[in-house]
C-alpha cells in the first residue's frame, strides 16, 4: 500500500513548496469604505481619491462626496488595500 500524501506536504520528488493560500481566510467586510466617504455601494471609488487619501497625512481633512473627511489611520490602510487590489 502507498502512504497518503499530504497536500501541503512537497513530495521529495518534485522538488516545489506548498502554496500558502492565507489571503482567502480573510474576511473583508464590503462597504466600510464607501460609507466612510459617502459613496453609495453601486459606485466605484476612483484612484485618484484613494491616491490623495494614501498620500495625506494622518489628521488632516480632504474633500470627499459626502463632504469633509478626516484622514485616519485605518481609512488610509483601507484606501491602500483598495489601490491594491485595483492593480491585478
Amino acid at each position: 500500500m502507498a502512504a497518503k500524501k499530504s497536500p501541503n506536504k512537497p513530495s521529495k520528488s518534485s522538488g516545489t513548496k506548498p502554496v500558502d493560500k492565507w489571503a482567502q481566510d480573510i474576511d473583508i467586510k464590503k462597504g466600510t469604505l464607501h460609507r466612510a466617504l459617502g459613496i453609495k455601494p453601486e459606485n466605484k471609488v476612483g484612484s485618484t481619491l484613494l491616491n490623495k487619501i494614501v498620500n495625506t497625512p494622518i489628521g488632516e481633512t480632504i474633500d470627499a462626496p459626502k463632504g469633509k473627511v478626516k484622514i485616519t489611520r485605518e481609512l488610509k490602510s483601507k484606501a491602500n488595500f483598495a489601490l491594491n487590489i485595483q492593480k491585478k
